[in-house]
């Protein structure tokens, strides 16, 4: 069996990781993470059956790498109003879509080359025309007022918009797994053309407080640009950690304007602003935040224009002092961190 080094590069996140690194058999593949064709090949297969008819795949199942599609659960985690949803949540379809291109490279099997194609007009489906990326495919919830509404908004929590531009720029330059005759000129001038409208959309949608631009919330409308509600605990806010990926994807960006040039000074100089000197956090021992002369930390959610840091549990309720919300949130969620340090 051939080991696939390259399989490191992209497949190795989220749902994909454990898996992967169960099937290494020695310690130095493990630490590889690499996987051998063959296996490649059978996982793909598995993925082609659990490909729901929008072109998309759900996130949080396991078995979707280990069997087939048995033709009567669920494909997805998530349905609503009588339909399953895709999503770009926790990695899922971006996920996929390198696993199955990486079995086309393998076999040049023409139902591998057609799933991806559907998986990238998944994709598009998730792009509102004002350039952002929602988190799911169909809507869901049935309104504004649902609790699930948030996956309606463009997305960069947890960086799944982020990843969605990646993995289309990886296409476009048809970087491994997406060489060769995966896809044709004019389906990589599409893949520009979103990556431009996503481009557009951040650029648009930096918040701006006091009359200076800083960085980045977790949701944004898509017609407003302005930040929105997440699940109870995650309210509009800069919040720092999907900040900071968006920033190192503007980074990326060859040829850069003076547009992204100035979005991205303006979020480090936000950073700057809002690092929390000599401080550790603890994201499991109480009270969590400790002095430490020379530590850093950012806080995950600042409220616009003040700076505060914002903590809240499930009931909704913004709280200043992290020891105000409910033990549960506070250790099962990452309230700070040392993002910017990525940066440097």
């Amino acid at each position: 069996m051939k080991a696939l080094k390259r399989m490191s590069k992209f497949a190795i996140s989220g749902l994909c990781a454990g898996f992967f690194v169960m099937l290494a058999s020695t310690t130095a593949a493990a630490e590889e993470a690499t996987v051998s064709d063959e296996t490649i090949i059978k996982q793909a297969n598995h993925l082609l059956t659990w490909q729901m008819d929008h072109g998309g795949w759900s996130k949080d199942m396991p078995q979707m790498y280990t069997r087939d599609w048995n033709g009567r659960e669920a494909k997805s985690v998530w349905t609503s109003n009588g339909q399953e949803l895709g999503t770009i949540d926790n990695d899922a379809t971006v996920d996929e879509i390198r696993v199955v291109a990486e079995a086309y490279q393998l076999t040049k099997d023409e139902r591998f080359k057609a799933s991806v194609h559907n998986g990238i007009d998944f994709l598009y489906k998730l792009q509102y025309p004002s350039g952002g990326f929602r988190q799911v495919y169909p809507q869901r919830g049935s309104d504004p007022s649902s609790s699930v509404w948030y996956s309606n908004y463009v997305t960069f929590n947890d960086h799944a918009m982020v990843n969605v531009l990646r993995l289309l720029e990886d296409a476009r330059q048809g970087k491994a797994p997406f060489e060769g005759d995966l896809f044709n000129d004019s389906q990589r001038k599409q893949m520009a053309a979103s990556i431009e409208g996503g481009l557009d959309y951040i650029l648009q949608a930096q918040i701006v407080a006091n009359g200076k631009k800083t960085a980045w919330g977790q949701q944004h409308d898509p017609v407003t640009l302005q930040p929105q509600q997440g699940r109870a605990y995650e309210h509009p806010s800069i919040a720092t950690d999907e900040s900071v990926g968006i920033v190192q994807w503007l980074g990326e960006q060859p040829n850069q304007s003076a547009a992204v040039r100035e979005a991205v000074a303006a979020a480090r100089a936000w950073m700057d602003e809002a690092r929390v000197a000599d401080t550790r956090y603890e994201r499991r021992v109480e009270p969590h935040f400790f002095h430490e002369p020379g530590a850093e930390t950012w806080y995950r959610f600042y409220q616009i224009g003040t700076n505060r840091p914002i903590f809240s549990g499930r009931d909704g309720v913004i709280h200043h002092d992290i020891m105000n919300v409910e033990q549960e949130r506070r250790y099962g969620y990452a309230w700070a961190g040392n993002w910017p340090q990525k940066l440097r």
